[in-house]
């Protein structure tokens, strides 16, 4: 039984710090449809032609949920990112936590919480496993979100969706584009296109791009004994070049060749983040802490409860101890101005420590797709992908504190030190500043067949995928010297297993230690898939689809040595049926099954049977309508779903002995099931000439079914075990089971409402303003369902002119400057010199501040 919460401190950030402003423009937005109606236009809504299905078709027409942005819908709502997409798409969540390099959109409710993202970044179709992939906006001719599996078409890595970038192929005559945008605080980004033939059978488009913004957050950090000067400086600065090629050749009417070429280069500064500490916890504190601040269901002071007699749980070790000291957890809204304002307005990270903190990526991706016209009826397809990544990183991961523990008064075991005197104060590393190395490519081939007929159309193809990925990494608590003071002086450290006495850490030392051999990881993977759709009647289509793939993964070690194999198959079905009555309408059902591969546990001591975990899978059941109105000037579309989720992917706890040492390290197992109930609708509007209107909408019910944590018999069980228990209780079993919650780090609301206004400022030349409001409602930090973001309401406004060759846009995006953190993470904060250092904690990511700027394009 779940542990009530009684008796939480008041949270006053709760209220919306621009709740006025919000209603203003939402009351603005509302009072526009009560504007007369002079005219009505004789626009039609723009025809989208999508490749979701591998096959042009309309999206009207196509029978499933696709979200997609033209050239011209991006730079209409300056879309330049795939959290600027994400904002517009309702049912589509992307928050980066980490910086550029991290990756984990989430489709439909369908989050990560460990391993590998659960939806695929495609360019041209060809899946970018690492890497930020920025494509510059002049280089793309649309953008496709994709939802619900795609396993069956795709592969492997879309058991949410897919996000699939199209670039712009040659033009037939040459012509070419000059943007660039400046705006508050170093932003700029500039970027070039150009493309035309290449004699008769041949054509090229080369984009060339700049982008760079100066840290968003003052930064600010004391001196202490372990070496690290005073810092002042700014984090969350952004900086990288890319180029993309692309060549088609096509000597013959039947024969089209296609190549592209993406080289990327990044550098961003430390990311913005923040930590709420310990200090402002108010809910599940036990012990001596502050017993009266959290109660249970009997009024009284809340204490670690034991696990059922005669279970594995209750034979762990340090089990009835108090998770993380009994600091509790933090319950509500993390609130980042209250955050800030802990620490005179500044985030608090450790940006000295290396020469070159931050991020520094290279890619480079290579494409080249072969079509051949067998006969009028049948195509021939090769796509074949080639992927380069290498990653630098130099981050402190503390979030808040420069890797020291506080200051505290005497000094705890092992130490045995009190002093008589002034109080003695400890500061020392806990190994959350990390070096890393991640050099990784990978190689793939498609070949497939298509028939077009009158009433069958058949696809049949083959897929080969094969990747490396070698990482190395360093951090604070492997260097083998001391990195403890005590009042200053250096001491032996408890996280080093020989207690040597040392100098203390300095960076010049840090820098030349060795990194921690990582491993090299080697997945190869190969299916077959097919796909089948016949009308049986001029309004009644049935089609189908399958996918059998096969994944192997391979894991090599030498020191410490750990050899690792193992294969995951499975068969991917997709059914579908299409009715319809009437051009204008669309109506649509789906089955589908999706799944994201498996993998293995490569931790040293690892037991031989929790090595692999198995791939996840879910059902995914849709229903859907897509329809045009009132002479094509309404589009409306809407789809119901339900997934059901097996086998997710979550971490737990396993103990070992390696050498003389015992140890608990964390894993992942396939110990939780999840079910999303979901609507998404859609509605766009000519309403007049001058006068456009679109409302986009997404309620993602999402609900976490079973999510079972366990502690092996003589395990040393871990804080985050005992902090479950606390807060959800024991199963007879000894197990806790957390359920009932809603699954983190994706809004159960996402709301898009869009004005654009047009008109004439003269012959050639003609005005806009468009207005966007993205509402996004709270996001948890963790499965527990306490922490959360709140509400998050982002404006942006751009107004313009525009000509045959001319454009010039005023823009202000996040114009009311909510400050609400995209996304939280349940952290942890460095404590005192005990064996137990850590307190719980949130960490935060920082926000993007209200930024004003101008936008200029030539054309020729």
């Amino acid at each position: 039984m779940r542990i009530v919460k009684a008796n939480k401190t008041s949270n006053p950030s709760n209220t919306r710090k621009h709740p006025r402003g919000a209603r203003l423009f939402i009351a603005l937005f509302a009072l526009t449809s009560f504007f007369p109606v002079v005219s009505y236009s004789q626009t039609i809504i723009e025809e989208i032609i999508v490749t979701a299905r591998k096959r042009e078709e309309s999206l009207q027409d196509i029978p499933l949920t696709v979200n997609a942005f033209t050239e011209s819908a991006l730079e209409d709502r300056g879309i330049t990112s795939l959290n600027s997409l994400a904002d517009a798409t309702p049912g589509f969540d992307f928050a980066q936590g980490f910086g550029r390099q991290d990756f984990r959109p989430a489709i439909r409710g369908q989050s990560t919480i460990q391993g590998r993202a659960n939806a695929g970044l495609f360019i041209d179709g060809i899946i970018i496993e690492r890497g930020p992939a920025t494509v510059p906006l002049s280089a793309l001719e649309r953008v496709e979100i994709v939802k619900g599996p795609q396993s069956a078409l795709y592969g492997r890595s879309t058991l949410a969706g897919a996000i699939n970038y199209v670039l712009k192929k040659p033009a037939e005559e040459l012509e070419g584009e000059f943007s660039l945008e400046a705006g508050q605080r170093g932003y700029l980004r500039a970027e070039g296109h150009v493309s035309g033939p290449l004699g008769d059978a041949a054509g090229f488009a080369l984009t060339l791009a700049r982008y760079q913004r100066d840290g968003e957050y003052p930064n600010r950090l004391d001196a202490n004994t372990l070496g690290t000067p005073a810092i002042d400086d700014k984090v969350g600065g952004e900086e990288s070049s890319s180029a993309v090629a692309v060549f088609t050749f096509s000597p013959t009417d039947a024969l089209r060749a296609t190549a592209h070429a993406i080289y990327e280069r990044t550098t961003d500064d430390q990311y913005a983040m923040a930590l709420q500490p310990a200090s402002a916890n108010n809910c599940f504190i036990t012990g001596a802490r502050n017993p009266n601040r959290s109660t249970g269901a009997d009024g009284q002071p809340l204490s670690q409860p034991p696990p059922p007699a005669d279970t594995p749980e209750a034979d762990a070790n340090n089990v009835n101890s108090a998770g993380y000291n009994g600091s509790g957890y933090y319950c509500g809204r993390v609130d980042v101005g209250d955050v800030l304002a802990e620490n005179g307005g500044a985030a608090s990270l450790e940006t000295s420590f290396y020469d070159d903190p931050g991020v520094a990526n290279k890619s480079l991706r290579l494409g080249f797709k072969l079509e051949y016209d067998l006969t009028d009826a049948i195509t021939l397809t090769s796509i074949t992908g080639y992927n380069k990544y290498d990653s630098k990183t130099r981050e402190d991961q503390t979030f808040g504190g420069g890797d020291t523990r506080f200051p505290v008064v005497g000094v705890r075991s092992p130490f045995a030190v009190q002093g008589f005197g002034a109080p003695l104060s400890v500061e020392a590393r806990v190994g959350f500043i990390t070096a890393g190395r991640d050099k990784f490519d990978d190689f793939s081939q498609e070949l497939r067949l298509k028939y077009d007929g009158d009433a069958l159309r058949l696809l049949g193809g083959a897929y080969y995928y094969t990747s490396d990925d070698e990482d190395a990494s360093l951090n604070t608590s492997v260097d083998t010297t001391s990195q403890v003071s005590v009042a200053g002086v250096p001491v032996f450290s408890p996280f080093s297993r020989t207690f040597a006495r040392a100098n203390i850490s300095t960076s010049a030392f840090f820098e030349g230690a060795p990194g921690v051999n990582g491993g090299k990881n080697k997945i190869e993977s190969w299916s077959v898939f097919g796909q089948m759709e016949y009308d049986f009647t001029d309004t009644l289509t049935v089609g189908a689809e399958f996918r059998y793939n096969k994944d192997t993964f391979k894991f090599n070690r030498a020191e410490p040595e750990v050899n690792a194999k193992d294969s995951f198959s499975k068969i991917l079905p997709k059914a579908i049926v299409r009715y319809q009555p009437a051009d204008d309408l669309n109506l649509y059902a789906s089955v589908a099954r999706g799944n994201k591969p498996g993998g293995l546990n490569t931790q040293e001591g690892t037991p031989a049977a929790d090595v692999p975990y198995d791939e996840e899978s879910a059902w995914n059941y849709e229903l859907g309508a897509k329809s045009l109105w009132l002479d094509d000037r309404l589009r409306a579309n809407v789809a119901i779903y339900y997934i059901d989720w097996k086998d997710q992917q979550l971490t737990t706890t396993r103990a070992a002995r390696v050498g003389n040492d015992d140890r608990t390290f964390s894993i992942l197992e396939n110990i939780g099931e999840s079910t999303i109930m979901g609507l998404e609708a859609e509605l766009a509007f000519d309403v007049t000439d001058f006068w456009n209107v679109y409302l986009g909408y997404a309620l993602t019910d999402s609900e976490i079914d079973e999510f079972i944590q366990s502690v092996d018999a003589d395990a040393n069980a871990p804080s985050t075990f005992r902090e479950a228990a606390l807060i959800f209780g024991y199963q007879p079993s000894g197990d806790v089971l957390i359920s009932g919650t809603q699954l983190p780090q994706t809004s159960k609301h996402q709301l898009n409402l869009s004005n654009t206004f047009t008109g004439d400022f003269s012959a050639d030349m003609s005005w806009f303003l468009r207005a966007d409001y993205n509402y996004n409602s709270k996001r948890y930090a963790q499965v527990y369902n306490e922490a959360h973001t709140g509400s998050r309401e982002i404006v942006n406004l751009r107004l313009g002119l525009r000509s045959e060759r001319f454009d010039l846009e005023l823009w202000a995006n996040n114009l009311l400057d909510n400050d609400t953190s995209p996304a939280l993470i349940r952290y942890v904060q460095g404590s005192d010199g005990t064996f137990n250092p850590f307190n719980r904690a949130i960490g935060l990511t920082l926000p993007d501040e209200r930024r004003l700027g101008v936008t200029a394009r030539y054309r020729f």
